[in-house]
């Protein structure tokens, strides 16, 4: 006996079907996402004549649905089914029909979350060619601005969600516990799911060691670049050091170059002095000479 009974197919789907491989075909550098867009143009094109067989044979496929279910409630021995149309599973007990959980109750919602639809159609209403990522900046921006009076209906939401979540878990524990029996299709059917959220939580699990993996990796690069640049801003220093030092190395030798030049110009200076007081001698002996010999001539003379 088959637990597992295939959902009716669209109208859509098996129009997508039908056309995938000739567009993957004509399109090999398509990606999936840009061939269903691309599929779902040309079905939004068609008319109403030619989508006419795609809908019946939905309609057919409905139509199997439909018995499979009736077949398997009629199969099990319990008064009332536990499939229904719209996979909804139910059990009676004192009290009543209570439904259990499909997988597991919905998460509890936080104050921004409940801000955020609450105040999301007003402003698609205002602004109806904005993005969603500018939409929601628009909403933190104003749920930032909110007093703390006006944040506090938000934040009694968020726990009455949260009683409610605990509630809900309780009787999922309860639902859980109360089925021992692993020949009830309902805990097979359960077993099922739990292994699917397992494997789902699993994925996202890996999913998040490998980010912070890549994080990781990212962080090691940036300090091996920053110690980079640091040893490159320490030999730019070192170079700069030694420039400044050749600098006043070269600047003492121009000095000292200057100062010879100074002490050889006082050199200069010190034997034309000499050189003048040694001809002013010579032109003194000279005239005293010319002079006694002036004299002696006259005295002959006379």
């Amino acid at each position: 006996m088959s637990l597992r009974i295939k959902r009716p197919r669209s109208a859509f789907n098996y129009y997508m079907l039908s056309v995938r491989k000739q567009l993957a075909t004509e399109n090999p550098t398509f990606t999936f996402r840009k061939l269903s867009q691309l599929i779902g143009k040309k079905w939004n094109m068609l008319s109403q004549e030619e989508k006419k067989p795609y809908q019946e044979k939905a309609e057919k496929d409905k139509k199997r649905f439909q018995n499979e279910v009736s077949d398997f409630n009629s199969k099990l021995s319990r008064n009332k089914p536990l499939i229904s149309e719209d996979f909804c599973f139910q059990r009676t007990t004192r009290s009543g029909p209570k439904k259990i959980p499909k997988v597991f109750p919905k998460k509890p919602r936080n104050a921004f979350f409940i801000y955020s639809k609450e105040s999301r159609p007003e402003l698609q209403k205002k602004f109806p060619n904005l993005s969603q990522s500018k939409i929601l900046e628009k909403i933190s921006n104003s749920f930032k601005l909110l007093s703390e009076n006006e944040k506090k209906k938000y934040y009694d939401l968020a726990e009455l969600d949260k009683i409610r979540f605990t509630k809900q878990f309780v009787d999922y524990q309860k639902s859980s516990s109360s089925s021992d029996n692993e020949e009830d299709p309902l805990n097979i059917i359960k077993k099922d799911l739990s292994l699917e959220t397992q494997k789902k939580e699993k994925q996202i699990i890996n999913k998040k060691e490998k980010e912070k993996e890549k994080e990781k990796d990212k962080d090691i690069e940036i300090e091996k670049e920053k110690e980079k640049e640091i040893e490159k801003g320490k030999d730019i220093g070192m170079k700069k050091e030694k420039e400044i030092e050749m600098q006043k190395e070269k600047e003492k030798e121009k000095e000292k170059e200057c100062e010879k030049e100074k002490e050889k110009e006082k050199e200069k200076e010190k034997l034309k002095e000499n050189k003048r007081k040694f001809h002013k001698k010579k032109n003194l002996q000279f005239s005293k000479k010319e002079k006694t010999s002036n004299s002696q001539l006259s005295e002959k003379l006379n």
